[in-house]
């Protein structure tokens, strides 16, 4: 059939090399996310950048996965949080109720809006806690309950002026905890929201949690990361802990 409307880019059928180029370069995003300690840890061998080498497609699957990517990469380029903002609203065109490319997408925006500052700020800031509520709605239990364990940070870090809460951040955290009560991350923006409260034994307890915790071999960078800050946290609270970690 001629002349009829064209159907929507996830929807089109792919060419079969197509199909292989692309499940490679989804291999390719998956990798660079595995070996994303190398990137952050300053050591050599990380590889290609994914990331730099495609410009938006009409894959929801490695939309997203760029989005994520970038939200590494970022983290030593803080101008890069913007494209990872640029994919993850990309995955999320393709298919809008995909968790993963609300939640990157939200993630990407919260630090984007750390770094930039005035209206910009404010207005990244505002969307992600939008994305961020969109992925607790669709699925809050994705990647160690990060929807929940990103909007509860944002709610700790945002000004009362855009809807910062306190009290929203210390629910969003327990909820979180109920449903990965072992994620080395989660625990550590608990204990520094108790800490801010002025809760100092309950910031510890959290803290030893994070010692105690045998190493993940998915979240292997966070949690290395992690037992190094909770030791230092807890000297800082004058706690001592006999777990070297």
């Amino acid at each position: 059939m001629t002349g009829g409307r064209h159907p929507p880019p996830g929807d089109r059928p792919v060419p079969v090399a197509e199909q292989m180029c692309l499940a490679d370069q989804i291999k390719a995003a998956d990798e660079s996310y595995r070996r994303r300690g190398e990137l952050l840890g300053g050591t050599a061998g990380f590889g290609p950048r994914i990331e730099r080498r495609f410009a938006v497609s009409d894959s929801y699957e490695l939309e997203w996965r760029l989005s994520r990517g970038l939200f590494v990469e970022a983290e030593r380029s803080p101008d890069l949080y913007s494209e990872g903002v640029l994919h993850g609203r990309r995955a999320i065109e393709l298919q809008s109720d995909g968790v993963e490319g609300n939640f990157w997408t939200g993630v990407n925006l919260a630090l984007k809006a750390q770094t930039t500052r005035g209206l910009k700020g404010a207005v990244a800031l505002l969307e992600a806690r939008r994305s961020l509520r969109r992925a607790c709605d669709i699925r809050e239990a994705y990647h160690g309950a990060g929807p929940l364990r990103v909007i509860g940070r944002l709610e700790h870090k945002s000004p009362r002026l855009l809807g910062g809460s306190v009290a929203r951040s210390s629910s969003y955290y327990r909820r979180a905890l109920a449903i990965a009560p072992t994620n080395s991350v989660t625990l550590v923006y608990a204990a520094e929201l108790e800490i801010d409260r002025g809760e100092s034994l309950k910031a510890a307890s959290l803290l030893e949690a994070v010692l105690s915790l045998p190493i993940d071999p998915d979240w292997e960078f966070e949690n290395i990361r992690d037992k190094t800050l909770a030791k230092s946290m807890l000297k800082r609270l004058g706690k001592h802990s006999d777990d070297a970690g």
